[in-house]
């Protein structure tokens, strides 16, 4: 069997369970979260410092040279990654240099962790 073609529904049901539990788990857990970061100020990366509030919403204060082109696709995907890990009451600030959405992603990712959230990764 040609295992780059295909790999069963095995490893798809697998999958899903992982998500699954996952999702239950930070649902069924009051997350408690603490100040985090994640990144460095090099070139091509993204610093990001998360600070959980009780209320308010997300407030994200962008820092970067290229915030007048690419500064909605950052905020974007900050917010988005962090609705995902299901953090939607914090200050976030994101010193870029030049990062991709890729970087800023595993970033928030991190620094999402690191605060003490769950994140369910979904696959596409």
């Amino acid at each position: 069997r040609d295992r780059l073609r295909s790999r069963g529904l095995g490893d798809v049901y697998k999958r899903q369970g992982v998500a699954a539990a996952k999702k239950i788990l930070r649902e069924s857990l009051k997350m408690e979260l603490k100040a985090s970061a994640a990144g460095t100020l090099e070139s091509g990366d993204i610093y990001i410092e998360i600070t959980p509030t009780d209320e308010g919403g997300l407030v994200i204060e962008l820092n970067s040279t290229v915030n007048y082109q690419f500064g909605k696709r950052i905020r974007k995907v900050i917010t988005e990654t962090l609705v995902q890990a299901g953090i939607t009451n914090a200050v976030v600030v994101a010193t870029d240099k030049g990062a991709l959405d890729c970087t800023v992603r595993a970033r928030v990712e991190s620094a999402a962790e690191r605060a003490g959230a769950v994140i369910a990764f979904e696959e596409k």
